[in-house]
């Protein structure tokens, strides 16, 4: 099993050490090559740290023992590219990930840091202020060296994703951090590189017109596969290690012994892929790919590590709030300005969801006079897991209901095919809700329907092998003596030129059951339980509501 290079943000122990790595190095190339200036926004956990350790290293990092100046990167792409490898830069690297909890934090952090380079170098500099200690350091670095200075900043926006729900604190960071930035501007001609990320791009409190010098790659294509792995990338680095994760699977229970490796590399995609910033160009989850083949379990571990859900905790007390978005699959024609762009005291659903990972590109239109406009959707099943989780916590919040409390009835009326209960059940989650929540969709509804049922059972998440197809949901009740087993088919009509909206749901209801025959997804769930029950739930927008059951 090759090594896993799992919470590792150094470049040179990985490549030392011999950690698997995904050569990136030909963007990195394209970059480097030439003077610049950069900001990339990506989610959390998707090697931003680690893209910019290799920066430092590839401009300061010391030849090799032998002496060849390409040193760590002889053998990677860029290790055959015409880099020069002899210029070497002195470099600034400063993260502000470490002073989120005060303005004070923040300012003794990043003094220190800068400090810390004023002693490495020698600057016998006399350093108190952080916004004026920043362009000593770099000029002073670059009359010392006789060369331009490479600045490197990690999660530049830390300070305020960190405190949103503090409009006072959020505001006392970005003036603060408007003015660190600004010092920027005035010394560029010290500067030989400069490369910023962070979650989100605020264009708030001025911070934009601070690091206003830097070109934008989020959203540009060609670098749309920098962080993260490609498909392509998963078959070259992980090929090797997927027979033995298959292996273990199977004889754990958690795949069937008749599954092959193009069963798990679908799984893998369904589970991980579907990133993209530009709408061509998709990536798999980097975190969540190496936990999945160190634990050879499939899970939401992306979900699990990420505090974007603290982040986005803020939206239902911010202006322009949409609570229940998390239950949308897809939003469409939204402004490229829309997409990049994100304030706090005005911070928008959309952004704050695209920006922090729970959505991504599904694709990208010019629109005549109007520019880039944008369809956002939920990346893969990963993300709808867990954006399901925070849309349940959000909802039952709104509704004051603990699905739990109501678990041993629901089943009941499951076990004993009792229509009208579950009508009555489903009609009062959906009547629970402020008229103003409620989205024309299906999927909407479907949201709604599945983080209730998460409450209750387990829910299957993968197509049974088998079946024509996977129902909407598939709920499992155990108890110490049997199983029963829900399959459930939502449809879903606005009904907006019904003039019996009660007849309408009925006909819904008839087709959703239809469809659960038509696909035979029941069959293979028929083994696995002691009692299997169908139901089929019709839905008008607004909440009309009848469920109708079959065995």
């Amino acid at each position: 099993m090759e090594r896993l290079p799992i919470g590792i943000q150094s470049f040179r122990a990985i490549i030392e050490d011999g950690f698997l790595y995904a050569d990136k190095t030909r963007l990195v190339y394209d970059l480097a090559s030439k003077k610049g200036a950069y900001f990339l926004s990506r989610p959390r956990r998707f090697g931003k740290s680690l893209l910019l350790d290799t920066f430092q290293e590839l401009f300061s990092g010391p030849p090799g023992q032998d002496g060849d100046p390409r040193g760590i990167f002889a053998g990677l792409w860029i290790g055959s590219s015409d880099f020069d490898f002899t210029m070497k830069f002195p470099v600034v690297s400063l993260s502000m990930a470490a002073g989120t909890e005060s303005l004070d934090v923040l300012k003794d952090s990043l003094t220190k840091q800068l400090n810390k380079i004023n002693l490495r170098e020698g600057l016998n500099l006399d350093l108190t202020l952080p916004t004026s200690a920043l362009p000593m350091v770099i000029e002073n670095l670059s009359f010392k060296h006789d060369t331009r200075v490479v600045v490197l900043i990690d999660e530049y926006d830390a300070p305020l994703s960190s405190n949103l729900a503090d409009p006072k604190l959020a505001l006392a960071f970005g003036n603060f951090l408007k003015s660190f930035y600004a010092s920027l501007k005035d010394i560029d001609k010290y500067l030989r590189f400069v490369f910023v990320t962070g979650v989100t791009r605020y264009a708030f409190m001025g911070l934009s017109a601070g690091l206003n010098q830097l070109e934008d790659l989020t959203l540009d294509g060609h670098f749309s596969e920098i962080c993260g792995f490609t498909p392509q990338e998963l078959d070259r680095y992980f090929g090797r290690l997927m027979p033995s994760v298959l292996d273990v699977m199977k004889t754990e229970g958690r795949m069937p012994n008749e599954a092959g490796l193009a069963d798990l590399r679908k799984l893998l995609m369904d589970w991980y892929d579907g990133y993209s910033w530009d709408g061509k160009t998709k990536v798999l989850n980097p975190w969540s790919v190496l936990m999945f083949f160190k634990k050879a379990r499939f899970s939401a571990y992306w979900g699990e590590m990420d505090n974007s859900s603290s982040f986005l905790s803020s939206l239902p007390d911010n202006y322009d709030k949409d609570p229940l978005a998390l239950a949308k699959d897809n939003f469409e024609l939204i402004p490229q300005k829309a997409v990049s762009s994100a304030e706090a005291g005005k911070l928008k659903t959309v952004p704050a969801l695209f920006q922090t990972g729970y959505l991504t590109v599904d694709k990208a239109e010019d629109v005549k006079y109007r520019g880039v406009f944008y369809t956002l959707k939920k990346p893969n099943l990963e993300v709808r897991i867990h954006s399901l989780d925070l849309f349940s916590e959000s909802m039952f919040s709104i509704l004051k209901r603990n699905p739990q409390a109501e678990s041993d009835g629901f089943s009941m009326a499951v076990r004993e095919k009792d229509a009208e209960r579950l009508t009555d059940v489903f009609s009062s989650l959906f009547a629970g809700l402020d008229p103003s929540h409620h989205q024309p969709t299906e999927s909407f509804y479907n949201a709604l329907v599945y983080a209730y049922c998460s409450k209750l059972g387990r829910i299957a998440l993968s197509e049974p092998r088998g079946s024509k197809g996977m129902p909407d949901m598939a709920l499992f009740f155990q108890t110490p003596s049997s199983c029963v087993c829900a399959v459930i088919e939502l449809k879903f009509d606005k009904g907006e030129t019904a003039k019996d909206k009660r007849k309408l749901v009925s006909r819904l209801a008839d087709d959703a059951l239809k469809a659960i025959e038509t696909k035979e997804c029941w069959r293979p769930y028929k083994a696995q339980a002691d009692l299997l029950v169908k139901i089929g739930i019709g839905v008008a927008y607004r909440g009309e509501c009848l469920v109708k059951t079959a065995d």
